[in-house]
C-alpha cells in the first residue's frame, strides 16, 4: 500500500514540474515576443520620425510639438505697453463670425482631397527639434510671439498650403498660384493699378543731387520713396495667376497677456464692447474691486487689439485680417457693405483640440488646429480682392465718412448704452462730436492736496501718433496718463471745430495760473490734476474745463496748478 501511495505521489511531483517547465516556456516565449514588439516598435517609431509624413500626422505634430511647447514668461517679467491706437478707425459694432466654422471645414476639406494619404510633408524629427527650440524660450513680448507664430504656425500653414498650388483646378477656382506671409514694408505700400505690391510708382521717388560727403569724396544718393500711412506686422501676399501679387489679408502680434485667455470670449462675446470702453475712457468709471478693474483692463486691451487690426484692415481695404496672441488667433472680417461692423471668430487651439493621444487622433481634431484653422482662413481670405485705385479711394472716403476714430464716440453711443446714463456727463459728452466728445459739462471741485517740489514735476509729455513703435510700454494701470497727455496734446493745436471757440468772435483769455504767487505747500490744483500724478483714472485735462496747461519753454519744469476762482 505504501508503494502505491509512494508512486502516486512520484506522478504528481513529475506532472508538477512538467506543468511548470510548460508555464516557463510559455512565460519565456511571450516574453520574448514583448521584447519583439517592443523592438518592432522601437524601429516603426524611429522610421516614421524619419520619413515624411501625410496631412494628419504633420498637423499632429505641428499642434503637440511646436503649439504646445509655449511658454509663457511671468507677467512681472512681460512687456506692459497699451497699444497706441490714438488716431486710428474702430468699429461700432463687435459681432460673432457664425459662418467662418462652416467656411473652414469646407476649405479645409479642399485641402484634405488634395493631399490624401501622400507623405508629404517634415518628418517627426524635424518637428520636435523646432519644439525644443521653442521651449527653452519663454514669450513675455511681441518680438517672442512673432519668433513663436513663425515656426509653429506660419510656416507649417506655407508647407499645407503648397500643394494646393500644384493643382491646377484649384489654382482656378481660388485664382491664385501662392501665398506668403510677409512683414517686408514694400509689399505695403500702395501699388497703382497694374502694379506688384510693393514696386514703387516712378512717380513718387526722386533720384536727389549727388553731394559729397568727407574729405575722401565719397558720393552720396539719396532715394525718396512714398512711405505707406501705417503698417502692420505682417500680411498675406498672394501671387494671381497672371504672376501680379495683393495683398489678402493683413495680422498683428500681441503678447500674450493682453489678449487673456479669461477674459477673451466673454469680451468679444459684447457687441458693444467698444463704446463700452470708450464710455469708460470718456466718464473715468473706475470699479472698486480689484476683479473687475481687471476685467475692465483686459476688455480695453483686447479692444486696442482688435482696433489696431480694424484700422489695418480699413486703410488697406483687405475684408480680412487676424490677430496672433500665442495661446489664441483671433480672425477677423469686414463686410464692405457694413464697415461699421468687425466679425470676429476665436480661435483657442488647446481648447478646440483638447487633450488627445496618438491613438485617438480623430478626424474631427485635425481641422481644430491652429495651423489647419489659419490654413483655411487664408484659402477663404482669396475670396475676396483687395481694392486700389479709385476703388481703393472710394472706400476710402466712405470710411472718412461712415466710422470713427479711437476716442470719438459713435452717434447715439450713449443711448443704445443705456438711457439712464444720458443725464450723466459721461453721457452728453459720447453724444458730442467733432472733437468735443470729451467736454464735460460738469465742474470737478476743487480741494487740498499735497504738492511736490519743484524738482520732481515733469513737463508735460506729448505724444506722437505712429511712431517707430505701436506700443506704449508703460506700467499697468498708467494707461489714464496716456489719455491725458493726448488730450493735452490735441489742446495744444486749438479749438476743435465742434467746440464753441471755433465760431466767429475773439477767443477767451484763460486767467494764468496764480500758483506762483501762494506758498509752495498751499497752492491748490484741481483733484483732475493730483490724480493723474497718482496714476488714478480721472478727468484728463481735456474734460475738465477748469484746467489749462501752462506754456513751458523747453528745458524748464511745469509749475504746480491751481483752479481759478
Amino acid at each position: 500500500m505504501s508503494d502505491y501511495l509512494h508512486e502516486i505521489l512520484q506522478l504528481r511531483q513529475e506532472l508538477e514540474a512538467e506543468r511548470r517547465e510548460k508555464e516557463e516556456a510559455k512565460a519565456r516565449e511571450e516574453a520574448e515576443r514583448r521584447e519583439k514588439e517592443v523592438a518592432q516598435a522601437r524601429e516603426e517609431a524611429e522610421r516614421r520620425k524619419n520619413q515624411r509624413t501625410t496631412l494628419e500626422e504633420y498637423l499632429y505634430n505641428c499642434h503637440f510639438y511646436l503649439y504646445k511647447k509655449l511658454g509663457l514668461a511671468d507677467k512681472s517679467k512681460s512687456s506692459t505697453g497699451f497699444t497706441k491706437v490714438e488716431g486710428k478707425y474702430y468699429p461700432k459694432w463687435l459681432r460673432p463670425w457664425t459662418s467662418f466654422t462652416n467656411t473652414r471645414q469646407h476649405h479645409f476639406k479642399a485641402i484634405r482631397t488634395v493631399c490624401g494619404k501622400r507623405r508629404l510633408f517634415h518628418q517627426e524629427s524635424t518637428t520636435r527639434d523646432l519644439g525644443t527650440t521653442i521651449h527653452r524660450k519663454r514669450a513675455g513680448n511681441e518680438n517672442a510671439v512673432d519668433h513663436f507664430e513663425k515656426l509653429a504656425v506660419e510656416d507649417p500653414v506655407w508647407e499645407i498650403l503648397r500643394p494646393v498650388w500644384d493643382e491646377e483646378e484649384l489654382r482656378k477656382e481660388y485664382q491664385c498660384m501662392g501665398l506668403r506671409f510677409s512683414n517686408n514694408i514694400r509689399d505695403f505700400t500702395q501699388p497703382n493699378d497694374g502694379s506688384k505690391v510693393g514696386e514703387e510708382d516712378p512717380s513718387d521717388e526722386r533720384q536727389e543731387r549727388r553731394r559729397r560727403t568727407g574729405p575722401n569724396k565719397r558720393v552720396a544718393s539719396e532715394q525718396r520713396v512714398k512711405r505707406p500711412p501705417t503698417k502692420p506686422d505682417g500680411a498675406g501676399v498672394r501671387t494671381r495667376l497672371g504672376g501680379d501679387e495683393s495683398l489678402a489679408f493683413v495680422y498683428d502680434y500681441k503678447a500674450a497677456h493682453k489678449v487673456e485667455l479669461e477674459y477673451l470670449k466673454p469680451a468679444i462675446a459684447k457687441e458693444k464692447l467698444f463704446m463700452e470702453v470708450m464710455e469708460r475712457i470718456s466718464s473715468n468709471k473706475s470699479r472698486s474691486d480689484t476683479e473687475l478693474r481687471g476685467q475692465d483692463k483686459a476688455e480695453a486691451l483686447i479692444a486696442m487689439a482688435l482696433t489696431q487690426v480694424f484700422d489695418y484692415m480699413v486703410r488697406y481695404e483687405v475684408a480680412y485680417g487676424y490677430i496672433a496672441a500665442g495661446e489664441s488667433l483671433l480672425f477677423l472680417h469686414i463686410d464692405r457693405a457694413d464697415p461699421q461692423t468687425l466679425y470676429c471668430h476665436p480661435c483657442v487651439p488647446d481648447e478646440d483640440v483638447g487633450e488627445t493621444s496618438d491613438g485617438d487622433w480623430a478626424d474631427d481634431k485635425v481641422s481644430y488646429t491652429a495651423a489647419a484653422q489659419l490654413a483655411s482662413f487664408c484659402l477663404l481670405s482669396l475670396r475676396s480682392e483687395a481694392l486700389k485705385g479709385a476703388s481703393l479711394d472710394a472706400a476710402s472716403r466712405k470710411a472718412e465718412a461712415t466710422l470713427r476714430k479711437w476716442r470719438e464716440p459713435y452717434d447715439g453711443a450713449a443711448y443704445l448704452l443705456g438711457a439712464e446714463d444720458t443725464d450723466s456727463p459721461s453721457a452728453s459728452s459720447s453724444q458730442a462730436t467733432d472733437g468735443s466728445e470729451f467736454m464735460s459739462n460738469a465742474v470737478p471741485a476743487g480741494r487740498e492736496v499735497s504738492l511736490r517740489s519743484r524738482s520732481s514735476c515733469r513737463a508735460t509729455a506729448v505724444l506722437r501718433r505712429d511712431e517707430e513703435d505701436e506700443e506704449d510700454d508703460r506700467p499697468d494701470g498708467d494707461l489714464s496718463r496716456s489719455w491725458a497727455r493726448t488730450d493735452v496734446s490735441k489742446r495744444k493745436e486749438g479749438p476743435s471745430s465742434g467746440s464753441s471757440e471755433a465760431g466767429g468772435g475773439k477767443r477767451k483769455r484763460m486767467p494764468r495760473c496764480p500758483s506762483r504767487h501762494l506758498p509752495r505747500n498751499t497752492a491748490r490744483r484741481p483733484a483732475c490734476w493730483a490724480s493723474r500724478e497718482a496714476g488714478i483714472l480721472m478727468p484728463t485735462a481735456r474734460t475738465c474745463s477748469r484746467i489749462v496747461p501752462p506754456k513751458v519753454a523747453p528745458g524748464t519744469l511745469s509749475t504746480p496748478m491751481s483752479s481759478p476762482a
